[in-house]
């Protein structure tokens, strides 16, 4: 009696693609119309463009797309070919595979860049964790871009505004 039953793991794995300079969404697109699912991770950070201050969304990493292949069944020299795609990044001869814990812990937005932080409101006391000023006390006064804050602190019997990265500040 032959009976057969269905594969009960999974042959799917995230690799990791090296994709040409600023063509990670022709890539993608590309692979889409093959049928592969594929990730790029964007972060949204805020800039100056002529004078003003917008939030753009950039590449998390720049020229690498993550993609989810069969390991029996996909066609890894399709997926090479495709435009807008480099290569596969690889470990010696064996194409870099990247685990789906990370993946999904970027895709839930969930990973610690000092970017998603939560800043304190303006004139609220603050301690400074790392750093030349590490174990200080300031003011927080405003964000200075994505990853930093000024905050005013006491030195020298002065008060000083200084900048200060926020993944250095106890928040």
């Amino acid at each position: 009696m032959s009976s057969q039953q269905p594969q009960l793991q999974s042959n799917k794995q995230w690799f990791l693609l090296y994709c040409k300079a600023r063509d990670e969404r022709r890539a993608q697109e590309n692979l889409a119309n093959q049928g592969i699912e594929s990730y790029f991770p964007q972060i949204e950070v805020e800039k100056i463009r002529r004078g003003k201050k917008v939030r753009l969304e950039e590449a998390l990493f720049p020229s690498y797309l993550f993609v989810l292949l069969d390991t029996s069944s996909s066609n890894f020299n399709a997926v090479r070919s495709t435009r807008g795609v480099v290569d596969f990044v690889k470990c010696g001869a064996a194409y870099m595979k990247v685990a789906e814990t990370l993946v999904a812990e970027l895709k839930s937005g969930q990973h610690h860049l000092g970017v998603r932080c939560q800043l304190p409101d303006a004139g609220t006391e603050v301690e400074i964790s790392y750093g030349p000023f590490k174990g200080l006390t300031g003011i927080f006064q405003k964000s200075d871009g994505v990853e930093r804050s000024m905050l005013l602190i006491k030195m020298l019997n002065q008060e000083n505004e200084v900048s200060i990265a926020n993944r250095d500040l106890a928040l």
